[in-house]
């Protein structure tokens, strides 16, 4: 991405969708399945899918929306955290630093 030289920063709305997970751990032995949901992180705002009680979920979500500009856009990387049961069982994919 081009990234204007001046000083003014153009306004950006990222859009994120997320769709679904495989294969999450069960994390209570009790019962066969986990409260799953999804956090997306960008810059220092965290949205979250709602929680779909499954070990496959689907969330086929809308798009979560990230108003930023194109110097912020260009310097981070969305961040995504699967999450069951209030704990992350997978790793960070992306990491956006400030």
């Amino acid at each position: 991405m081009l990234v204007p030289v001046c000083c003014d920063r153009l306004p950006v709305r990222l859009e994120v969708a997320v769709i679904s997970a495989k294969g999450l751990p069960v994390m209570n032995k009790s019962i066969t399945s986990t409260d799953a949901f999804v956090e997306v992180r960008f810059a220092d705002e965290v949205q979250k899918t709602e929680v779909v009680t499954s070990l496959s979920p689907h969330w086929n979500s809308d798009f979560f929306p990230f108003d930023t500009d194109e110097k912020q856009l260009s310097e981070c990387w969305v961040q995504f955290s699967e999450m069951a049961s209030h704990l992350t069982v997978v790793e960070r994919r992306k990491y956006c630093e400030q």
